[in-house]
């Protein structure tokens, strides 16, 4: 009763009413509760402003899109349930944008694929979507596990640490990139010494984990995690009086203030080092998304949100190809629309009107995200560099810029 209360509410929003007129409509899933809801309220604002940005250009198919969001709530099973009833009540909803998190998406991938609905997370980056069996329903427009990886391999080989202890969240996020990290590590000669796993659920305390994470000496500690359990780790670590000194290295999930709000010490975590894909860094707009996204909102877009508001425009875009062509499935349109050959399309208003006339002539077109490059593989793939982030006196720092170039996501 739960889930379908929730999702009542939500068809209820503006915008989302299913007894309006024709319209395309989509499906948004974000963590607006549970220990992603410091990224999800803004993914979700992401989501809204390229519905905008569609329907100033005309609407697809001369209708209007339309949201139909739900609160994934950071929890695979919730997500799940949700997504179900979204669809169950909504059928004319012809894709899925999210949801935020690898666990959710493994669980609500079962769902799509039931409905034939194809789904775009621009979040989800664990490296097991490259090698399932999706029947091709899963897309994303973030890199894979498999490259931040390697990445986070190479930052700590070049501290020289040999001796390392991982910390991760036990779901698909955290057990396959713990997975890619430790085996890197050992290609480098160096070694996991503590490997520990807490519950997706929110704990008041981890100083049980803490003691395990420093029961053999270490030189590191790799983390990965959200920003909602982060404070009462670092807690419980600084109380614990173990390890004082150590260093920390970070996953893309933990790239928020939030993760030292409530911390008694933040300090302590300067010179931690971090990685997320990097949109500034590559081809396209993600200065025009940040400006536009402002001038909206009034406050800045948190990680991923690009990545949001790309899934969208792909939903839309290859949703308008396939209108105009009898031999295009949604899913190859996808494909299509975010990679050559065809006419480089912009976002934003006047980007989008191109797009949609070039596909109305039965044209192709290569959309340029604002996160990136979106030339996606055989298997929904894509391929961005990385930024490289610490923390100073509790505010996130770019520090570099790292490059995937000889890099391969077979490891």
């Amino acid at each position: 009763m739960l889930a379908l209360s929730f999702l009542s509410f939500s068809c209820q929003m503006p915008g989302t009413s299913p007894q309006e007129s024709p319209s395309v409509q989509l499906g948004v899933a974000m963590p607006i509760t549970g220990s992603l809801s410091a990224k999800g309220p803004s993914r979700r604002k992401a989501a809204d402003l390229a519905m905008q940005h569609l329907n100033l250009a005309g609407g697809i198919h001369n209708m209007p899109v339309k949201l139909f969001h739900i609160d994934s709530a950071t929890n695979g099973t919730l997500a799940a349930q949700r997504v179900k009833d979204l669809l169950d009540q909504n059928p004319k909803i012809q894709a899925l944008i999210g949801p935020s998190s690898s666990q959710e998406s493994r669980q609500v991938l079962d769902i799509v694929k039931e409905k034939k609905i194809p789904m775009i997370s621009p979040a989800s980056t664990s490296a097991i979507f490259s090698s399932l069996e999706d029947e091709d329903y899963f897309f994303r427009t973030v890199p894979s596990d498999a490259f931040q990886g390697q990445i986070l391999v190479s930052k700590i080989h070049d501290f020289g640490f040999k001796k390392i202890a991982t910390l991760y969240i036990d779901n698909a996020y955290g057990q396959s990139l713990n997975q890619v990290i430790k085996k890197g590590l050992k290609k480098n000669g160096a070694e996991v010494l503590n490997e520990i796993a807490y519950p997706e659920a929110i704990k008041t305390s981890y100083l049980e984990e803490i003691k395990a994470l420093f029961k053999q000496p270490v030189e590191a500690v790799c983390f990965i995690g959200y920003p909602g359990e982060a404070p009462a780790i670092f807690n419980a670590w600084m109380s614990s009086g173990l390890a004082p000194d150590i260093k920390w290295f970070f996953s893309d999930g933990l790239k928020a203030s939030e993760i030292v709000q409530g911390v008694e010490h933040p300090e302590k975590l300067d010179t931690s080092i971090g990685t997320i894909p990097s949109a500034s860094s590559q081809q396209g707009d993600f200065q025009f998304f940040q400006d536009a996204y402002i001038a909206e909102y009034g406050d800045f877009p948190v990680s991923f949100a690009g990545n949001t508001y790309d899934s969208v425009l792909l939903a839309a875009l290859a949703i308008q190809r396939t209108h105009f062509s009898s031999t295009h499935d949604l899913r190859q349109a996808i494909r299509e629309v975010a990679s050559p050959p065809g006419t480089q399309i912009r976002p934003g208003q006047e980007g989008l009107k191109q797009a949609l006339a070039l596909l109305a002539k039965g044209e192709d077109i290569d959309y340029q995200g604002v996160s990136g490059d979106l030339n996606m593989d055989q298997v929904g793939d894509v391929r961005n560099d990385y930024e490289i982030w610490t923390l100073k006196n509790g505010f996130i720092f770019r520090v570099e810029t790292f490059s995937i170039s000889g890099l391969t996501d077979k490891n």
